[in-house]
């Protein structure tokens, strides 16, 4: 599946995660609130529901297609920071583990935004993505951007997940080859 696939899918009127149009007239202009206020923001203008877990933490649920996986949003404003959680919907058995380790790192290696991490005790598989507006400001393209990189990256790769997890491939098997991923926050194959 390819960037232009999975816009699609995310388009689409049976999914329609992403609503562009309601943020096109307001998207480079300053948030004059905190991180999190302005994701609470951005979600209602998304139409997403979420739960404020926390003063700096909120929980969602996204379903695209067949898949549906947890999201965890916290943000650290003494420091201007703002992190993504995407939990993978599947969690790797103890003796997949090792295989599961190297398709994260062969997908890692390709991946420009984010990284997907595995915790080794439960066997939990996340992928997050993170932005640091020290010297600069938080508008809704760049919670766009944050979000569409951390959520496409997601639906891209949980086949290759479900492969080795479910359908006993190995992590070269699995791995969708990063010349499908061109502009889609891979590194150029070439």
């Amino acid at each position: 599946m390819d960037k232009q696939a999975i816009q699609a899918i995310l388009n689409s009127e049976k999914c329609n995660l992403f609503d562009n149009s309601a943020i096109a007239s307001h998207a480079s202009q300053p948030l004059e609130m905190s991180m999190i206020d302005a994701v609470i923001h951005y979600f209602t203008i998304q139409g997403w529901d979420y739960a404020q877990e926390e003063s700096n933490l909120l929980h969602s649920t996204f379903q695209v297609q067949e898949y549906q996986w947890d999201c965890y949003i916290q943000s650290f404003e003494a420091q201007k920071q703002l992190l993504i959680y995407s939990i993978v919907p599947a969690i790797a058995p103890q003796y997949k583990r090792a295989a599961i380790l190297e398709l994260t790192t062969r997908i890692n290696y390709d991946l420009v935004i984010g990284s997907f991490d595995v915790e080794l005790q439960s066997g939990y598989i996340s992928y997050k993505t993170s932005l640091d507006i020290t010297e600069s400001y938080l508008d809704l393209a760049l919670l766009k951007n944050l979000f569409q990189a951390n959520l496409e990256t997601v639906v891209y790769y949980l086949p290759a997940f479900q492969g080795v997890i479910q359908d006993d491939l190995s992590p070269l098997e699995a791995r969708l080859p990063s010349e499908d991923a061109s502009g889609f926050s891979c590194r150029d194959a070439g």
